[in-house]
């Protein structure tokens, strides 16, 4: 992910990927994923932290968000039926939408053996 996306997402949702202010401003927490992906990750984002103001509950931690065969994984401490749901249905949503722009797209295997959800054009201009 482009380091400036990951920047703002750290900075929308500190809570979620536990940003203090003893942070420098150039850390960046390792989002392993294409840009295409960021609003999904960021829409997650939104309704896990909004679930945790309007219930009370303890606050869901980001710990791990990445590209793994093709589709997004996370992992997330503190979550209940309600924020898993959140996380599946966007987990779901990467099957069909391309890594690297965001457009529709499909689930396929590189010339290098690399599988990737992508779009035609992204697939043509990325043929590994």
């Amino acid at each position: 992910m482009n380091e400036e996306l990951e920047r703002t997402l750290l900075s929308k949702f500190p809570e979620i990927f536990e940003i203090t202010e003893a942070v420098p401003d150039d850390f960046l927490w390792g989002i392993h994923c294409g840009d295409g992906w960021v609003p999904l990750i960021s829409a997650m984002c939104q309704q896990l932290q909004l679930h945790v103001e309007t219930t009370g509950r303890p606050q869901i931690v980001a710990k791990q968000i990445k590209h793994k065969m093709g589709i997004l994984r996370c992992v997330f401490a503190g979550t209940d039926d309600y924020s898993n749901g959140v996380i599946n249905t966007v987990i779901g949503m990467s099957f069909v939408t391309c890594e690297m722009c965001g457009n529709k797209g499909v689930l396929a295997r590189g010339s290098k053996g690399w599988i990737r959800v992508l779009c035609d054009q992204c697939r043509l201009a990325n043929p590994g």
